[in-house]
């Protein structure tokens, strides 16, 4: 796999980015190893995944305060040879930026894979943790499809 891809799930704060993005890292690290670089109280996490010789870094923190956070993870996955990335952006400012510029800058195809949210109907916890593990599951694909040069 010579490719690099950032897989970003982009939205609003508070929009729900971090758990489906905390159940892709769940169901990447019950089969492949892993290293936590940055444990965030339980909630947060920056880490990378090692599928075979292929490298996978995930930021779940999507709304960082302060907002260096997502361009210092960016800089540590490229540094960690990091061929799939996968982060949480806001729609626009600083961790968009940072995210864009793994596009423009170093040559990371950018895939937009926004998570499945509801706006109007209020679901029980149980219903939005079944459709944050739906789409992990897509991601999961796409990153296994990536490393396997299917993509």
């Amino acid at each position: 796999m010579n490719k690099k891809y950032i897989i970003v799930n982009k939205g609003k704060a508070g929009g729900g980015k971090t758990p489906s993005l905390m159940k892709v890292f769940d169901i990447l690290s019950s089969k492949y190893p892993y290293t936590i670089l940055d444990d965030r109280h339980g909630k947060d996490l920056k880490a990378i995944v090692t599928i075979g010789d292929c490298k996978v870094g995930i930021e779940t923190q999507g709304d960082p305060k302060p907002y260096f956070v997502t361009a210092d993870s960016m800089a540590d996955f490229r540094r960690e040879g990091c061929r799939i990335v996968v982060a949480a952006c806001h729609t626009s400012g600083d961790t968009w930026d940072a995210i864009y510029e793994m596009e423009t800058k170093y040559g990371y195809l950018l895939i937009e894979a926004l998570h499945y949210r509801t706006y109007d109907i209020k679901l029980s916890d149980a219903s939005y943790d079944m459709i944050n593990t739906h789409y992990a599951e897509g991601v999961v694909a796409i990153i296994e499809d990536m490393v396997s040069g299917k993509i």
